[in-house]
């Protein structure tokens, strides 16, 4: 996997390139941006093609690290596709419980969190 010496910062793209570059931080060992458009939440997972990556960026141990893992099959889920159906819900409670369910079918949840 490569990524461009200056981890985006400078065509200033992606949102953590735009939030680096209004604070002047600089590329390196202060950012990176290790974003895999397209990848999915069991891409990074045990097992996984990148799982290789996310474990050299736990083992870098960063002071912050901001992760979306499968924003985008999840939003083409409630988007239009077979997760649609949660939009119409008609209550708070029956919108979590249908968003956690697919939630839980993509892959994207935490081992180790008990709230799921």
């Amino acid at each position: 996997m490569g990524w461009s010496p200056d981890y985006g910062l400078s065509n200033n793209v992606a949102w953590p390139a735009q939030f680096a570059n209004a604070r002047a931080i600089p590329a390196g060992s202060t950012f990176q941006n290790r974003a895999v458009s397209g990848s999915t939440p069991a891409n990074w997972d045990r097992g996984g093609a990148l799982n290789d990556v996310l474990a050299g960026i736990v083992h870098d141990q960063p002071d912050l690290t901001v992760m979306t893992l499968g924003a985008n099959p999840l939003l083409d889920l409630f988007q239009g596709g077979r997760g649609i159906g949660c939009a119409v819900t008609l209550t708070d409670a029956e919108l979590r419980a249908c968003v956690r369910g697919f939630i839980r079918r993509q892959r994207a949840w935490c081992r180790g969190c008990a709230r799921w």
